[in-house]
């Protein structure tokens, strides 16, 4: 007895330059609400220094638009990447869909700590020069609450301009 499956996959857009890509390649695309420009990252989610999104109302809007595909779609699993929307869409039905993600999101304080903070950030110009095994130790040397303190593991919306 063979049994097969039809796997169909749909991509979620709220707008991407990639969208005739996806379709000229056999996909199909669900639109979701709100629909963006379709211009980046940067100029559709506006985001600032410690916030993925800056406009909390946009930020709301986002996410009942992914809730609304997924009920409509009842998708066996979700696969995405930084895309923090998708993941909390999911576990917030009335079923939780399975999902992977090809990032920490959202970030595991033990993951964020032990393995994406594990040489010195970019941002610390004079240290970058030092060997990677002494930037590796001075990292491992950092306690765990003061890495814990890094700006991109808080969404804090009174910095955004």
């Amino acid at each position: 007895m063979s049994f097969r499956k039809k796997l169909d996959v749909i991509f979620l857009s709220h707008g991407s330059k990639f969208e005739e890509k996806i379709q000229n390649t056999g996909f199909k695309i669900y639109k979701c609400e709100p629909q963006l420009e379709g211009v980046g990252y940067h100029g559709d989610l506006k985001p600032s220094a410690g916030n993925f999104v800056c406009d909390k109302e946009l930020a709301v809007k986002l996410l009942k638009g992914e809730i609304k595909a997924l009920e409509e779609l009842k998708p066996h699993l979700i696969i995405h990447g930084f895309w923090p929307f998708a993941s909390l869409a999911r576990r917030m039905l009335d079923k939780i869909i399975p999902g992977i993600c090809f990032l920490p999101i959202p970030l595991q304080e033990d993951f964020y700590t032990s393995v994406l903070m594990k040489d010195v950030p970019d941002q610390l110009k004079p240290l970058t020069n030092l060997p990677v095994s002494i930037r590796r130790t001075l990292m491992r040397l950092i306690p765990k609450a003061l890495k814990l303190k890094a700006p991109i593991l808080k969404q804090s919306y009174h910095t955004c301009s």
